[in-house]
């Protein structure tokens, strides 16, 4: 059986998560011991809220240390859901502010009316469900969820000059937003697997059976 550790940043009640993977035999825990760090498969980072708030809580309990050792074993994987994907890039702009993030992947968070003006249609935040396209087909997973529709909430997206590392994105107002991307054994999902009913199920499977037999 797969193993998760799932972290808790207090944002918001991350019990759907931990049951979206539990549905597909996934054993999960939130408990940061060095046991439970070692012998996890892969580190899910999920969060609906603010950047600020979600890498302070970071920083003040040193979780960050803990991510980015986790990230340097090539035979784990790193998941971020949402905030949880934002807080993988290098900086964000959200409140006024600039924030620092993990740095594991190259890019910034900024706020979609920034994305989409000045013919801004969309109704910010974002959300709904909407139809990714699928942009890396490498890996197998994602070819399998390509013009599927996953459901999205969230007020700021992310940025990146390294095409390389976005793996899918939506279209609102004409504009490409990223949707998912992946580094190396760091992934990310801007929208809510665990909000996505059996096609949100059926993503995680795939993502856990890529990397875990």
């Amino acid at each position: 059986m797969a193993k998760a550790l799932i972290i808790d940043l207090k944002l918001n009640n991350i019990g759907s998560v931990i049951e979206s993977f539990k549905k597909i035999d996934v054993e999960c825990t939130t408990k940061l011991t060095k046991k439970n760090i070692d012998s996890a498969d892969f580190l899910v980072l999920p969060g609906v809220g603010s950047f600020p708030a979600g890498m302070k809580y970071i920083k003040q309990n040193k979780i960050d240390v803990i991510i980015k050792k986790f990230s340097k074993s090539k035979q784990k994987k790193i998941v971020g859901i949402c905030l949880g994907m934002q807080l993988l890039f290098e900086k964000s702009n959200e409140l006024g502010l600039t924030t620092k993030g993990l740095s594991l992947i190259k890019g910034k968070v900024v706020n979609l009316n920034t994305k989409l003006k000045p013919n801004n249609k969309s109704l910010i935040p974002n959300i709904g469900w909407h139809q990714i396209n699928v942009k890396n087909r490498d890996k197998l997973f994602y070819r399998k969820i390509n013009k599927q529709n996953y459901y999205f909430i969230h007020s700021y997206c992310v940025e990146t000059k390294y095409s390389k590392d976005i793996s899918s994105y939506i279209k609102l107002d004409g504009k490409k937003i990223i949707s998912s991307v992946q580094r190396e054994n760091i992934f990310g999902f801007q929208f809510h697997p665990e909000k996505s009913g059996k096609k949100g199920s059926f993503l995680l499977k795939s993502f856990v059976s890529s990397f875990v037999k």
